[in-house]
């Protein structure tokens, strides 16, 4: 009988509030995917809505403070408000199916590229800056890459003094606008409201009307974010030698952000929020059938991320300077696409 999800989300933030590690214990012989599949939901997708929700929270607050009063303090404070934020939205992106792609979300959250003509224009322009006008624009020119130029600079060298009026009234309602819409993204999934959690786990969705569906959806999802960080936010800045290209260049947050799109990868596959208590995740049905597969799965995740840590500078010099590593990173997570498109998902297929 499943669980009540009012019950099993209030249980799953006590845990999470109080930040208590379990020991991890051996994965069931004969894994549950109904288990499973809540554990994924309610012991990481929550928990990383719900910290992304409060950092944008802090974003907002300190655009305001930042606008209110301009100064090397507060734009410092905000700057890296933005890059703790940014970071706790790239720890999403391993589930990036449901509101998020339903609603367009990721379009107006974490549009990448950006339109730095259209934001000039806006800049120089005397349209209204107010957050209904700013709703209405397009991804390219809102949300926290929109927010990352105008706090660095497209070389990533601005001054306090080049900021102008219409430039903190522009961040200050475009951090608004993130927060309101990650608010609205945790809102979709979270029981006491949108329910999306729920219609997953208790298999009410009609577009996933089962438990396999549910655990395909969650490896293709975790396939994609692999991918989309392969081929687009590295392959492509790497392969055209164009830095330009390079997500979170401008704030130098690139090396950053993308040790935590792996993360997010691992938090689903093993079912942890970064192992502050014991959960299962895809990797619990993967060891039940092929433990060495899942080990390589692991080891490939620690050691990518590892390697990316440990560049001697940022991805932007890095990509000129070490092609050698950058080309052995991107080797190993289109890898651990492959991995995940094919073994993994071969073994979900096969589940009874």
């Amino acid at each position: 009988m499943k669980n009540s999800i009012s019950f099993r989300f209030l249980f799953v933030l006590l845990l999470f509030s109080s930040c208590r590690k379990e020991q991890p214990i051996d994965p069931p012989a004969s894994p549950d995917s109904e288990e499973v599949i809540e554990s994924i939901v309610f012991n990481v997708i929550l928990p990383s809505y719900l910290a992304v929700k409060n950092k944008a929270i802090e974003l907002e607050e300190a655009a305001t403070l930042f606008r209110e009063n301009p100064g090397n303090s507060t734009w410092v404070g905000l700057q890296k408000t933005w890059s703790a934020a940014h970071i706790s939205w790239q720890h999403t992106e391993g589930f990036a199916f449901g509101p998020v792609q339903d609603e367009a979300l990721r379009l107006t959250i974490d549009s990448w590229p950006i339109d730095v003509q259209m934001i000039n224009q806006i800049i120089l322009g005397s349209e209204d800056l107010s957050i209904e006008a700013l709703a209405s624009k397009p991804g390219s020119v809102k949300g926290f890459h929109a927010m990352e130029y105008l706090l660095w600079g497209l070389s990533g060298h601005k001054s306090i003094e080049d900021f102008s009026e219409r430039e903190l009234e522009y961040l200050s309602n475009l951090a608004i606008l993130v927060k309101n819409d990650v608010s609205n993204l945790y809102d979709a999934w979270t029981p006491s409201a949108g329910n999306y959690a729920g219609t997953i786990v208790e298999n009410t969705n009609t577009d996933l009307p089962d438990n396999q569906a549910v655990l395909l959806r969650i490896v293709d999802a975790l396939k994609s974010a692999a991918g989309d960080l392969g081929d687009r936010k590295i392959g492509n800045p790497f392969l055209q030698e164009d830095t330009l290209k390079l997500e979170s260049r401008m704030s130098a947050n690139s090396k950053a952000d993308f040790i935590a799109n792996l993360e997010s990868i691992e938090n689903i596959y093993l079912g942890q929020y970064f192992g502050e208590e014991y959960g299962q995740g895809i990797s619990t049905l993967v060891v039940s059938q092929n433990a060495p597969l899942n080990t390589s799965i692991k080891r490939l995740i620690e050691q990518t991320k590892s390697d990316i840590e440990f560049l001697p500078f940022d991805f932007s010099k890095a990509i000129l300077e070490l092609p050698y590593n950058i080309s052995s990173i991107q080797e190993q997570v289109k890898k651990l696409e492959g991995l995940l498109a094919v073994e993994v998902r071969t073994i979900i297929n096969n589940l009874e």
